[in-house]
């Protein structure tokens, strides 16, 4: 079984933390020299895009999601 790693995920966690939450709070972050990660001056393609996308049943949390009852509001 292989596990994709959420470099996504990470990124705002990384972020979060170095904004603060509360009084420290700064309203932005920009991120610098992660590493395996290389940004983009134009906008994904459609192959980038989908290379995110995790399938419903791949996903951990899928069955818990799948089974919550949702409001509709």
């Amino acid at each position: 079984m292989v596990t994709k790693v959420n470099i996504l995920d990470s990124l705002a966690t990384m972020a979060v933390f170095a904004m603060g939450e509360g009084n420290e709070q700064t309203p932005f972050a920009i991120i610098t020299g992660a590493p395996k990660i290389s940004f983009l001056n134009r906008p994904p393609n459609s192959q980038e895009e989908q290379s995110i996308i995790m399938p419903m049943e791949e996903d951990l949390y899928g069955p818990l999601i799948r089974s919550a009852k949702w409001l509709k509001k």
